[in-house]
């Protein structure tokens, strides 16, 4: 009972603390008015009685006052115990907190101290890489203003990178004619966002004209925009001029080849010219009006035979001629019809040449005497392959393709040129050895090995590709297959 009431007056019930005083107070007056009635008066009075509640209700509120007062001061004791307990708790949760905030900031700290001292390292270790690498490094933002111009560019060009920062890369480097196409192909990275590949001439601080071979791609950054354009290349100059005379010594064998069978054929012609002409001499001898038709007939034959040495002579100047590189539309019966006289005039009688156009009016973007050059080099590899004599045929058609063939088709129309021989064919090796330069079964003292490697390079410079395969075990020989894309 007492307990239940300690903690309902520690509780701040004050009305129980009352009501035990005014007890107490009863129980006070009682033993009081008890007392001093029975020694006083020898028992107790009613008089007694009435003082005795007077003096215990006096007594009882003097007690309850005190004792209000007592808990009051109590419970603020408590109060002021318990918040600084909790204050000195609070105090010690945040020492606490503080130390391990400060414990984390160091890691953290030292953390991102080693993350930046990586990144230091990395980049210093890029811009030693991309100022030592042997490719020409330029990064332009998305207006095509040069923001990073690596060392390689600066040997290529003589410029300086503070010199070209922050300037349009079109306006320094690339010559006037050609503004134009690689705008387009910048615009063209930017919205397909697709690496891609460009060749073209650059410019030096000294005006000279470097040749630099492109891979270019893009940076994405936020929203899918593009942040930045990264192009690396290499400078190809030497190569090409390299190129251009390897393909002019080759060249310069293939003409020396179709000479020697086309020296036959001049020879000829210049016989029958001769004996007509000695016949028409023996009939102006001794003129005779019924001989003026027949004299006609001789006078005839020269001039058909004088036209005919002329068009050899014309075609195989015309192949000769070093011509400035040119594509335009053109149709594929063109260059094989005119590849075909070539080699027919030329090439020996035992091998007989058969030809199927049925291209037009297929056209493709090509330039003319070099797609003709690797038609004649083609040609001419299968007549070494045929010494005993044989038959070459030469076909040109479109086809449609749906589903590739071979690893570098794609889909579309193609003209394609179909040129089979029945000669010896190739074995599995020099299959996969046949278009590398310098590559020859006959031996270097007679031959480039260049013949095929160029018209490889040929094809692939027209945006096609060629072929080889051996024909079936009834007719031995190889085929060789062009495919060019139909404009």
């Amino acid at each position: 009972m007492f307990g239940n009431l300690i903690k309902k007056i520690k509780a701040g019930n004050l009305w129980h603390l009352v009501w035990l005083s005014v007890i107490a107070s009863e129980i006070l007056t009682a033993s009081i008015v008890s007392v001093a009635s029975i020694i006083f008066r020898g028992k107790i009075t009613h008089d007694s009685l009435i003082t005795g509640a007077v003096t215990a209700c006096i007594v009882a509120a003097v007690v309850t006052a005190v004792i209000i007062y007592l808990i009051k001061q109590w419970r603020k004791s408590e109060e002021e115990f318990m918040a600084a307990q909790e204050q000195l708790s609070r105090k010690a949760e945040i020492e606490n907190y503080t130390k391990n905030l400060e414990h984390v900031v160091t890691l953290r700290t030292e953390r991102l101290n080693n993350a930046l001292k990586n990144l230091r390292q990395q980049k210093d270790f890029m811009d030693r890489l991309i100022s030592t690498v042997g490719a020409l490094i330029v990064v332009l933002d998305h207006e095509g203003k040069i923001v990073m111009f690596n060392k390689t560019c600066e040997d290529v060009t003589g410029f300086k990178e503070d010199e070209v920062k922050l300037k349009h890369v079109w306006d320094l480097f690339v010559p006037e004619r050609f503004i134009p196409t690689v705008r387009m192909a910048f615009d063209e990275l930017l919205v397909q966002k697709i690496p891609n590949t460009f060749k073209n001439p650059w410019l030096t601080k000294d005006g000279r004209e470097k040749t630099i071979l492109w891979n270019n791609t893009v940076i994405v950054g936020e929203k899918d925009r593009i942040s930045y354009a990264i192009a690396t290349g290499i400078d190809i100059t030497e190569k090409e001029m390299m190129e251009e005379h390897l393909m002019e010594a080759q060249r310069l064998q293939s003409i020396a080849t179709l000479v020697t069978g086309l020296s036959h054929n001049f020879n000829n012609i210049l016989v029958g010219i001769l004996g007509y002409a000695g016949l028409l001499r023996i009939k102006i001898s001794t003129p005779d009006r019924q001989d003026t038709d027949e004299m006609l007939k001789y006078i005839d034959v020269i001039e058909n035979s004088v036209k005919n040495a002329s068009d050899f002579i014309k075609h195989l100047m015309m192949f000769s001629k070093k011509m400035e590189y040119v594509k335009k539309d053109i149709s594929l019966d063109e260059i094989v019809g005119d590849a075909l006289e070539i080699i027919e005039s030329s090439f020996p009688k035992n091998i007989l040449i058969e030809a199927e156009l049925h291209c037009e009016p297929c056209k493709i973007k090509a330039d003319k005497d070099r797609l003709q050059q690797a038609v004649l080099n083609i040609c001419i590899n299968s007549k070494d392959a045929m010494p005993e004599g044989g038959r070459l045929k030469i076909e040109a058609f479109s086809r449609g393709l749906i589903q590739p063939e071979y690893a570098l088709q794609k889909f579309g129309m193609y003209a394609v040129i179909r040129i089979s021989d029945t000669g010896q064919g190739v074995d599995e090796d020099a299959k996969r050895k046949i278009f590398e330069p310098f590559f020859t079964t006959k031996g270097l003292l007679h031959h480039t090995g260049l013949g095929l490697s160029i018209a490889y390079s040929i094809i692939k410079e027209h945006n096609g590709y060629i072929t080889v395969d051996n024909n079936s075990e009834a007719e031995k020989g190889t085929t060789f297959t062009i495919y060019l894309p139909v404009v």
